[in-house]
């Protein structure tokens, strides 16, 4: 199994994390949504089924009134961009 991370958004103090597990073939096994902190040299993650309520969830322990639809499209930018690049540093002259 392969783990990578097509993005990860910083929002307050909090990362929001897209991780994905691939198989040997690199068809996609699992998609997680997680927020990670360190705070008082304590690191802190919490999981979750849902990307939005990952972002609600950071703007929330955070202590922001952030529009989480904002930091929605920021991420799922990230992503377009690094399977974009993926892409292109996989094609054969």
């Amino acid at each position: 199994m392969i783990s990578h991370h097509p993005a990860i958004l910083k929002v307050g103090d909090w990362d929001v994390i897209i991780e994905e597990i691939l198989d040997k073939n690199d068809h996609l096994v699992e998609r997680i949504y997680k927020i990670w902190c360190v705070k008082d040299g304590r690191m802190f993650a919490e999981y979750f089924d849902d990307l939005l309520d990952a972002i609600e969830t950071a703007i929330d322990k955070s202590g922001l009134s952030d529009n989480a639809y904002t930091h929605l499209k920021d991420i799922a930018n990230l992503g377009i961009r690094f399977y974009g690049q993926e892409q292109t540093s996989n094609k054969v002259s």
